[in-house]
């Protein structure tokens, strides 16, 4: 019976011993996994900071290179400067600050993929882009915006000028051919359409995180109408004008949005201001109502001196 009893004891030691090993066989297997992933992520962050801080080094020598063909093309002439001699030193500008400060631009330069990655996302998806055609978009994108800020800092630096114009307009036209190349005629199209809507866009997501707060929360197929409804609404948009936030007949706006939203969207939509601030329903109706004025009253002024003249001199 001590036997059995012994053995018995013994079996169930056993089991328990072959489980936990079991159990640590696994835990091992688990943490060794997430030590891969770990050192996977850490390989992909410093593969990320060495792009950047090459595109860092090729944005500095695109600025100087930039700067030395504006002084060929003045003809050695000094810049003209756009703060007088005798002015006392204004404070730093955070562009200025940003340039001479490599740690800032990487930073800069990954917040800058962020909002674009944000930003562009619904065209590339309506674009069923690959992986790689996305990051070479992406890479256009980010290009762009470094080559408008080297034309910024030179333009602080030696002042607005007709080559700074048209160095942003080859800018602007490189991009153009390039996006085209990459996404094809069709899409290159769209593109054009695409960000002359971005002002209302940004305007609109806004609005869409409001929504969540409120607990009004907008589908992503409502949102998009809603740029569409916005862009179509912004005075010169269907001419070919950039959409503007601040010329929206927001008469028309609402009559259309009460068609694809709920009437709970809809009342928290005309009352609530988008988050992170921008521009906004009540801006743009105030700068609206502020340039009626000033055109009724430079009638009436003009209106006057009209009747003053017509009446002729005094006795």
């Amino acid at each position: 019976m001590n036997a059995r009893i012994t053995l018995l004891f013994a079996g169930l030691a056993a089991a328990g011993l072959g489980g936990l090993a079991v159990y640590y066989r696994q835990q091992g297997r688990e943490q060794q996994a997430a030590a891969e992933t770990d050192r996977a992520t850490l390989a992909g962050l410093q593969a990320e900071q060495k792009r950047l801080a090459a595109r860092l080094n090729e944005t500095e020598q695109r600025r100087a290179s930039l700067g030395s063909a504006l002084a060929q093309t003045r003809g050695g002439k000094p810049a003209p400067s756009s703060v007088p001699a005798k002015s006392p030193a204004p404070p730093p500008n955070p562009a200025d600050v940003l340039a001479k400060n490599p740690d800032l631009q990487l930073k800069f330069l990954a917040a800058q993929r962020v909002q674009l990655a944000r930003r562009y996302g619904p065209f590339e998806r309506g674009q069923h882009l690959s992986p790689e055609q996305t990051q070479q978009f992406q890479d256009l994108l980010l290009k762009r915006v470094e080559q408008q800020q080297d034309l910024d800092a030179i333009a602080r630096q030696q002042g607005a000028s007709p080559e700074i114009a048209a160095l942003r307009a080859k800018a602007q036209d490189e991009f153009t051919q390039a996006a085209g190349a990459l996404l094809g005629g069709d899409a290159a199209g769209q593109l054009k359409d695409y960000e002359r809507a971005v002002p209302v866009r940004e305007m609109v997501e806004r609005l869409a995180g409001a929504a969540v707060v409120v607990n009004a929360p907008l589908a992503p197929d409502q949102a998009e109408k809603l740029v569409g409804i916005f862009s179509a609404a912004s005075a010169g948009y269907d001419a070919g004008a950039v959409a503007n936030p601040m010329r929206i007949d927001w008469a028309r706006v609402d009559a259309d949005a009460a068609k694809v939203l709920t009437p709970e969207q809809l009342a928290m939509f005309q009352q609530i201001e988008p988050i992170g601030g921008g521009a906004s329903r009540w801006m743009s109706i105030l700068s609206q109502r502020m340039e009626e004025a000033k055109k009724s009253a430079g009638g009436a002024e003009k209106h006057g001196l009209d009747t003053l003249g017509k009446s002729g001199p005094g006795p």
